[in-house]
């Protein structure tokens, strides 16, 4: 989360990603002495903390939307590696596409007969 955060801040306060504050850069924070380095008013300190407020949570939404989306492939996973330990890419891979394959309604046996 506290990566998270520093990486939205970034993206608004350096690279100006975000479309309310505008392609400006604002380096709030301290300085190597500790003392506060920033010239930002308070308005816009608020500001740029409900924008990484927005894009961390924005995020999170995402993720588990993802993470939902995808729930019965990550079981496979999570069986599998509690039954083996370690997989390869490609049993990583085999996985995923079963599990890809059983979600769309295309069986296993079938795919490995058409695939050969």
């Amino acid at each position: 989360l506290e990566r998270a955060t520093q990486i939205a801040r970034s993206m608004v306060e350096k690279y100006g990603m975000s479309s309310k504050i505008g392609l400006v850069t604002h380096n709030s924070g301290v300085d190597r002495r500790g003392s506060e380095k920033s010239q930002i008013s308070e308005e816009t300190r608020c500001l740029i903390d409900a924008e990484v407020r927005r894009f961390t949570e924005d995020s999170y939404q995402r993720a588990l939307t993802t993470l939902k989306k995808h729930r019965a492939t990550l079981n496979a996973l999570a069986a599998a590696l509690i039954d083996h330990e370690t997989l390869t890419g490609q049993q990583v891979r085999d996985i995923v596409r079963e599990s890809q394959a059983s979600r769309t309604g295309v069986s296993s046996w079938l795919r490995r007969l058409v695939s050969g």
